[in-house]
């Protein structure tokens, strides 16, 4: 499982942090799955949730982190995993689609799908949900009582080569034979 994750996280332009979030980083003193917990909970307590702010995958953590503004979990996850980069964490961006949706052949009108993080700690990976502050020892993906697939995993959106929601629609047709309406 190791090979999954960069060690540690390289220097990308989504997910650099920017001194703000630096200094932020190293005022935690929790290791660990704990550590995880903190950081999720002050992104939740100071970032604002807000869906109208229709910029999805294109602004890097640091962009969202001066915003103030999240749209979901992306957003979450590029500044969560940006935070763990800044303590030296191993952590990758994993894009998952509700197996359901992606099963069944009718026209979607939107994606189904939700971003989880693949983390080393204390020399084992968790699969962690940033946006909900879960916990898994195995690489199962829920949410809601619902079963996620992985699609593709790397450093962050654009590293797997999702600058957009339009290049996941794409990715979706050309590999799942997914349609869109």
């Amino acid at each position: 499982m190791r090979s999954q994750l960069q060690q540690p996280m390289l220097a990308n332009s989504q997910t650099e942090p920017n001194e703000e979030m630096r200094v932020l980083s190293n005022t935690f003193t929790q290791e660990g799955e704990e550590l995880c917990l903190m950081l999720s909970g002050w992104i939740r307590r100071n970032l604002i949730y807000d869906k109208s702010f229709a910029v999805k995958r294109t602004r890097t953590a640091s962009e969202i982190f001066i915003s103030k503004r999240v749209t979901g979990c992306i957003d979450v996850a590029l500044v969560f995993l940006s935070l763990m980069k800044e303590r030296g964490i191993a952590a990758s961006f994993i894009e998952t689609i509700n197996k359901q949706w992606l099963e069944e052949k009718t026209p979607k009108k939107m994606i189904e799908g939700h971003i989880f993080c693949r983390i080393e700690i204390n020399n084992k990976e968790i699969i962690y949900d940033p946006m909900n502050s879960t916990i898994a020892t195995e690489e199962r993906f829920f949410l809601q009582s619902k079963e996620y697939v992985k699609i593709l995993e790397g450093k962050d959106s654009w590293a797997i080569g999702l600058m957009t929601n339009d290049d996941l629609k794409k990715y979706l047709i050309l590999n799942y034979q997914i349609s869109f309406s």
